[in-house]
């Protein structure tokens, strides 16, 4: 687990470098670093955002089938 673990962090820091290359700013080692802590903190964020309006709406829908 920790193998692909570690391969799968690779791949996101090789892409956050394609990104940024792509967008000309040349970035170091440290910058990809950097730029792929923050993309992981937002996406696990927006994953738990999600989550939770998927709850409420879950929890709206059993409530208004307990109504009618």
């Amino acid at each position: 687990a920790d193998v692909a673990a570690m391969d799968e962090y690779r791949n996101g820091l090789k892409n956050t470098k394609d990104v940024l290359d792509e967008l000309d700013l040349n970035p170091s080692d440290d910058d990809c670093i950097a730029v792929q802590h923050v993309s992981t903190i937002v996406s696990f964020r927006s994953s738990n955002l999600v989550a939770a309006g998927l709850a409420a709406i879950l929890t709206r829908i059993r409530q208004n089938r307990n109504m009618g």
